[in-house]
């Protein structure tokens, strides 16, 4: 049962990777040429990458019964750049909390990787078409 629960935060997650490497491979290879269709679709691409980064702090809110409402969704929505690292402290017991933030920061550099890497497969997309 612990290994299905991981699994089912892990996939929201690389969800998102997915997006943001697609984010960096529609920027860099529609570039100058179509700038609404790229702005539409790196638009697009953010919703779902939001809705994917929502889903994980959903699960893992219910994995954790953590009650959350309202305000607390909009919060996350809205600032989960102060939001997330707030949520982890709160939700984490005493001794997991620096962990949870150092895989934050992992999380983070993931996702910076993930645009670099879209960005080259976009330009290089862009030199062979």
């Amino acid at each position: 049962m612990q290994n299905l629960a991981k699994k089912s935060l892990t996939h929201p997650l690389m969800a998102m990777l997915a997006m943001i490497a697609l984010m960096g491979a529609v920027q860099a290879s529609l570039g100058k040429g179509s700038r609404n269709l790229a702005y539409l679709t790196i638009f697009v691409l953010e919703i779902l990458g939001s809705y994917c980064a929502f889903v994980w702090y959903c699960r893992d809110s219910d994995e954790r019964r953590y009650r959350r409402s309202l305000w607390r969704n909009m919060l996350f929505n809205g600032v989960a750049v102060l939001f997330v690292p707030w949520y982890l402290l709160r939700t984490r017991p005493s001794g997991a909390r620096l962990n949870a933030l150092f895989r934050l920061g992992g999380m983070c550099l993931l996702m910076l990787a993930a645009l670099m890497v879209g960005a080259v497969c976009g330009l290089i997309a862009a030199k062979l078409f």
